[in-house]
C-alpha cells in the first residue's frame, strides 16, 4: 500500500502501546546522515528497519526511488504515515521484522543505523539473537543489494564513562529484548568484519564509521576508524573531548579521552560503528567501492555546521562544509606532537587551584584575540567562535580548530569564552579553587577580572547554546553526573552551615553581651531606686520630728506677714502707674 494521506499497513507483531520515536533514539548527525545518503544510487529501492528520526527518514524518501518503513509499534508508524505524507512512493508497514521476512520481498538497499536492540517485537516469538536479525535484513537484498548496519559498542566511551546501565534501570526506554549478553553480537571491527565474511559478504567502501562519543546523540564520525593515521587519530580525541554531546549527558569523560588518545585505543572506544555490508565488488563497476577522500573526521558543531579533518600531502586539512564536499572552505592546521586544547590546560589548572595560571591563561587568550581585531574591536571570521574547547595551543602558538562563519565582536566573543568556561566548570563535576556556593554569575565576574576585563552582566547563554526565553533546558543525569552534583551539593550544604555556624555564635555572643548590660542596667536603677526610697524616708523623718514643727509654728506668722506685704507694694504700684 503506497502511503498518500498518512496511511500504513499492518503486519503479524504489531505493537500496541509503545514508540521508540518517543523515547531516546538516534540523533542521526548531519555526518552521519549524509554518510547514508551518500551510500544511495540512483533508482535504489530503501528499506528503513529500526528506530530513525524522522527528517532523516524523509531524506532518504526524496532521494530513492522507493522507499519502505517498518516501524515496529502502531504510534509510531502512524507518525511516519503523517510525515511521510506526499514524498512520493512511500509505504509505512507496522509489525515484526519476521512479519515482513514472511512476505519475501527484497530491496537495493536496507538501512538499519539502531543497532538491532529495538527491532524486534514481543508480539511474536522470536529466537532474540543478535544474529538471527541480521540474517533477517540480509534476507531482504537482492543479490547486489548493500545493507548499512548500525552495531552499538559496549565499552564505547559513553559506556566507560557513566555507571548508568540499562541492566540496571527499569525506564521503558531501557528495556529492549535483546539486552542480554548474546555472544553472536560482534563487539569491535575485527568481529564485524569476521561477521560479514561468514556471511559471503564485504565491507565496501571504508572499513568501518566509528560513532562519537555517545550512540543517542553523535556529533563526530570518524571514517576508517580503526586504521586513522596519527595526526587523524589526535584529533579524533580533541573533537570529542570538547564534544557538547559528553555535556548535554552531565558527564565529564574528557581525562578518559585524553589518556585513551594517548595510549592509542581511542579507535577501540567508539560508541559504536556503521559499515556497509555488500557482495563484496561494486556489481556496477566490478571495483570495490571506496571512499574517495580516504580515512578521515567529521564534527558536527552547534548550528549545524560539519567540519572535517583529512590528510592531504601528509598535512592535516579541515574542510568546513557548508551544503557539499564541492563548497567546502579548505585550510591547512598547524598540528604539532604536543598540542592541546586550551580548555584543557584551564581545566587542569581549575584542578590544581593554580590560580596564577589560570590568570595567565585568561590574559593570554585575551591578548591574542585583541591582536587579530581591527580598531573597531570586530574579529574575523577566523576567529570569531575562538572558545577554549575550539582553540588549540602548542606552546605560545595559538590557532583555531575551526572557525566561524561570519565576523564577531571582540567583547561577545570574550563573553562567550567566559560564559562557556563557567558552565563547563559547573557541568564537568569537575575540582575548581571558589566555593562550592558560589554562584554562576559571581563566578563570571571572578573570570571576567582575572581576564582584566571591567565588571559586567552575564549574558542569557548556556555554553555554545542559547537558550530561547521562555524555554527549559532538559538535562538527562546519569549515575556519575547525579554523584557529582550531589558531591557539589554536599559542599555547598558544608559552606552553607559553616555561615550558619557562624551567624549562630555571633548572635549567642551578642545575646550574653545585652544580657550583661541588661544585668548591669537593672542593678543601676535598684540601686537608684534604694538611695531614692532612703531620701524619701529620710525627708519623712525630718518633717516627723519636734524641731521642723517648732520650727514650722514660729516661721509661718512671718511667712504670711511676708507675703501679705509683697501684695500690698505690688498693689499700691499698681495704683501710681495708672493715669488720673
Amino acid at each position: 500500500m503506497i502511503t498518500g494521506s498518512g496511511s500504513y499497513r499492518l503486519v503479524r507483531g504489531a505493537m500496541q502501546n509503545w514508540s521508540d520515536l518517543a523515547m531516546t533514539g538516534p540523533s542521526v548527525a548531519p555526518a552521519v546522515g549524509a554518510w547514508a545518503l551518500s551510500r544511495l544510487r540512483p533508482g535504489d529501492s530503501v528499506l528503513v528497519v529500526g528506530a530513525h528520526n524522522v527528517p532523516f527518514v524523509r531524506a532518504l524518501a526524496q532521494e530513492a526511488a522507493a522507499l519502505t518503513v517498518l516501524a515496529r509499534s502502531i504510534p509510531d508508524a502512524r507518525t511516519l504515515s503523517v510525515e511521510l505524507a506526499g514524498e512520493g512512493e512511500v509505504e509505512v508497514v507496522c509489525g515484526s521484522l519476521t512479519g515482513l521476512s514472511a512476505e519475501g520481498r527484497t530491496f537495493d538497499l536496507v538501512v538499519s543505523l539502531d543497532d538491532l536492540s529495538r527491532v524486534v517485537s514481543v508480539e511474536v516469538p522470536s529466537e532474540a539473537r543478535w544474529e538471527h536479525c541480521l540474517d533477517h535484513l540480509l534476507g531482504h537484498t537482492t543479490p547486489d543489494g548493500r545493507l548499512l548496519l548500525g552495531v552499538r559498542n559496549e565499552m564505547g566511551i559513553d559506556s566507560l564513562a557513566s555507571m548508568r546501565s540499562r541492566h540496571s534501570t527499569n525506564a521503558d526506554a531501557d528495556w529492549a529484548v535483546l539486552a542480554t549478553h548474546d555472544r553472536s553480537r560482534p563487539r569491535d571491527v575485527a568481529q564485524i568484519v569476521e561477521v560479514v565474511r561468514r556471511r559471503g559478504r564485504a565491507m565496501s567502501g571504508e572499513a568501518a564509521l566509528g560513532v562519537f562519543p555517545s550512540w543517542e546523540d553523535p556529533d563526530v564520525v570518524a571514517v576508517g576508524v580503526e586504521d586513522l593515521p596519527e595526526p587523524l587519530l589526535r584529533l579524533l580525541g580533541l573533537t570529542v573531548r570538547r564534544s557538547g554531546a559528553l555535556r548535554r549527558q552531565q558527564a565529564d569523560p574528557a581525562r578518559v579521552v585524553r589518556a585513551a588518545t594517548a595510549s592509542g585505543r581511542l579507535s577501540a572506544l567508539a560508541s559504536g560503528w556503521l559499515v556497509e555490508m555488500s557482495p563484496g565488488a561494486d556489481s556496477r563497476t566490478g571495483e570495490p567501492a571506496a571512499h574517495p577522500a580516504g580515512p578521515y573526521v567529521e564534527e558536527c558543531r552547534p548550528g549545524g555546521s560539519v567540519s572535517r579533518f583529512l590528510l592531504q600531502g601528509g598535512e592535516v586539512v579541515v574542510q568546513a562544509v557548508e551544503g557539499s564536499p564541492e563548497d567546502a572552505r579548505t585550510r591547512r592546521l598547524t598540528l604539532c606532537a604536543d598540542c592541546d586544547l586550551a580548555l584543557d590546560a584551564m581545566s587542569d589548572a581549575l584542578a590544581s587551584h593554580d590560580l596564577p595560571a589560570v590568570r595567565a591563561q585568561l590574559l593570554a587568550h585575551r591578548s591574542w584575540l585583541e591582536a587579530a581585531a581591527d580598531e573597531s574591536g570586530t574579529l574575523p571570521a577566523s576567529r570569531a567562535d575562538a572558545t577554549l574547547d575550539n582553540v588549540l595551543r602548542c606552546g605560545d602558538h595559538r590557532e583555531v580548530l575551526t572557525t566561524g562563519g561570519a565576523p564577531a565582536g571582540l567583547d561577545d566573543v570574550l563573553d562567550r569564552t567566559l560564559v562557556d568556561l563557567v558552565h563547563r566548570i559547573g557541568e564537568s563535576g569537575g575540582r575548581h579553587p571558589w566555593p562550592a556556593a558560589m554562584g554562576a554569575e559571581a563566578m563570571y565576574q571572578v573570570l571576567r577580572a582575572m581576564a582584566g576585563l571591567p565588571p559586567a552582566a552575564m549574558p542569557a547563554v548556556v555554553g555554545r547554546d542559547t537558550v530561547p526565553p521562555g524555554d527549559q533546558v532538559v538535562v538527562r543525569h546519569d549515575v556519575a553526573g547525579l554523584l557529582a552534583r550531589i558531591e557539589r551539593l554536599e559542599e555547598t550544604e558544608r559552606a552553607l552551615r559553616g555561615r550558619a555556624e557562624w551567624f549562630e555564635r555571633e548572635l549567642t555572643t551578642r545575646e550574653r553581651q545585652l544580657r550583661t548590660v541588661i544585668a548591669d542596667r537593672e542593678r543601676e536603677r535598684g540601686s537608684a531606686e534604694a538611695r531614692e526610697q532612703s531620701l524619701r524616708t529620710a525627708l519623712a523623718d525630718v518633717k516627723a520630728s519636734a524641731t521642723f514643727r517648732a520650727g514650722r509654728a514660729v516661721l509661718s506668722p512671718a511667712l504670711t506677714a511676708r507675703t501679705l506685704s509683697r501684695r500690698a507694694a505690688r498693689w499700691s504700684e499698681a495704683e501710681r502707674s495708672e493715669p488720673s
